[in-house]
């Protein structure tokens, strides 16, 4: 019998009983309820540690940062906060798991989650769009990644989709298979498939064997599109051959330095010697092509430091450096690609669609035409970087603003560089991180069993 019915019985039964067995029973039963609340207390703690171990982690792979990101600097700091508060909230903080494994687990989970919200979402909609394009990481592997437009309710939404490694090179058959069997897994099928837009490689669009045929195969009815946004590298490869030396050769320049650790350290010791306020070039690659204007800018803010650096140490074309008709070309592109980076921002969004970008696009080409009129006149003042400088030659911009307004299309394909990921993980934190369907946290929470750190 338990202590509370105990001492019930006792009071009504045996009221001439012993008064100190009726107080002990009371004093168990007293006990009995105390143990109860601190288990319910101790278990609530554990739901709570658990849920904000998920929100911390969820943040984590929102920022794009390393797991250990959490037990390294998130948890100090966070228990140098609560000393303010008191030591009380310090052993509150201490019960939150936050280990680089536990946040891996999390950020899984969350993953898996989105992912069945997302299926069940396209399921419904029966019909969805594919963006595809494949890219080579940090490791040297090749990885292709998709994001999805289907309709949900009344409104078109957009989201990361996958990103699969690919066993061998980014062939149209290879890319085909992966993206089959990830539909496969999820329920779905090419017929549901509406449309595909690439960026018009031959592994893509090959007539025999890229991807996009062999979806044709099993799909006739898809509509294939070339994305709009993905041509303004073409750009740079319709420039006059003079323009494109120097672009080559600045960029030469710029990769020979920063290649070469010592190079690189006594430049930026000399830029900081003489008052730079850069202490260094910032270095280009064909596949970070948007970073141009970037690059060319800070090579002309540094043109000076550059010269006297080229007369003590080998540069690569140094016989350019005292040539002034080279400096002027370098910051016509810096200008223009400056100028071209900007359109390719506010051509990106979540509620851009063709119509808006087609709209800025052609805004641009407008503003191209005007830019010309005034070159004419000898107004330079669209290009900050040229106008510093009254000792340039405005010809020069005139021939070549005119040689850039013929057709213009421009693009972008952001992608996250994927840091210190494992490359297991590396679709589990994009997904997190890119995707706008939150992940359910408490449904996640109230599937497992809460735990708090010792």
């Amino acid at each position: 019998m338990v202590p509370s019915k105990l001492a019930r019985h006792f009071s009504t039964k045996h009221p001439s009983h012993n008064s100190k067995d009726i107080e002990y029973f009371q004093r168990l039963k007293s006990q009995n309820e105390k143990q109860s609340q601190r288990m319910l207390s101790s278990l609530r703690v554990s739901d709570k540690a658990q849920e904000t171990s998920c929100l911390v982690a969820e943040l984590i792979a929102k920022a794009k940062k390393a797991h250990t990101i959490a037990e390294n600097l998130i948890l100090p700091a966070c228990k140098e906060i609560a000393v303010m508060i008191g030591p009380d909230a310090t052993k509150e903080i201490d019960k939150i798991l936050l280990s680089n494994n536990t946040i891996k687990r999390r950020i899984d989970d969350m993953s898996v989650d989105i992912e069945t919200v997302l299926t069940e979402k396209i399921q419904r909609s029966a019909k969805f769009a594919l963006q595809v394009d494949d890219s080579t990481d940090i490791s040297g592997h090749c990885q292709l990644i998709a994001n999805v437009r289907y309709v949900d309710g009344e409104s078109i939404e957009e989201n990361f989709f996958f990103c699969k490694e690919l066993h061998t090179h980014a062939t149209g058959e290879e890319m085909y298979k992966t993206t089959a069997d990830y539909l496969t897994e999820q329920g779905l099928n090419w017929g549901m498939c509406h449309s595909i837009c690439t960026d018009g490689a031959a592994s893509m669009t090959g007539r025999v064997k890229g991807f996009v045929n062999k979806v044709r195969q099993v799909n006739p009815d898809v509509q294939i599109t070339h994305c709009m946004l993905h041509r303004e590298a073409l750009v740079a490869k319709a420039m006059p051959p003079d323009l494109t030396a120097v672009l080559e050769q600045a960029v030469k320049i710029v990769n020979y330095i920063k290649s070469r650790p010592l190079k690189s350290r006594l430049f930026s010791t000399l830029c900081n010697e003489m008052g730079a306020e850069h202490h260094g070039l910032l270095l280009h690659t064909e596949v970070r092509w948007l970073s141009r204007g970037k690059v060319l800018s800070c090579v002309y803010e540094l043109r000076d430091k550059l010269v006297a650096f080229a007369n003590e140490h080998d540069l690569p074309y140094k016989e350019h450096m005292d040539d002034e008709s080279w400096w002027v070309k370098l910051v016509y592109l810096a200008d223009i690609f400056s100028h071209l980076n900007d359109l390719n921002i506010r051509m990106q969004g979540k509620n851009d669609n063709i119509l808006t970008a087609t709209d800025k696009l052609n805004g641009f080409r407008s503003k191209l035409r005007l830019w010309q009129n005034k070159v004419a006149k000898k107004n330079i003042e669209m290009f900050p970087l040229t106008s510093s400088d009254t000792a340039h030659k405005t010809a020069i911009f005139l021939q070549v603003v005119a040689s850039a307004g013929g057709e213009l299309a421009f693009s972008s394909l952001a992608y996250v560089k994927n840091k210190t990921r494992t490359r297991l993980s590396v679709e589990q934190d994009l997904r997190v991180a890119l995707s706008t369907i939150s992940p359910r946290i408490k449904r996640l929470c109230s599937q497992k069993q809460a735990q708090v750190s010792h």
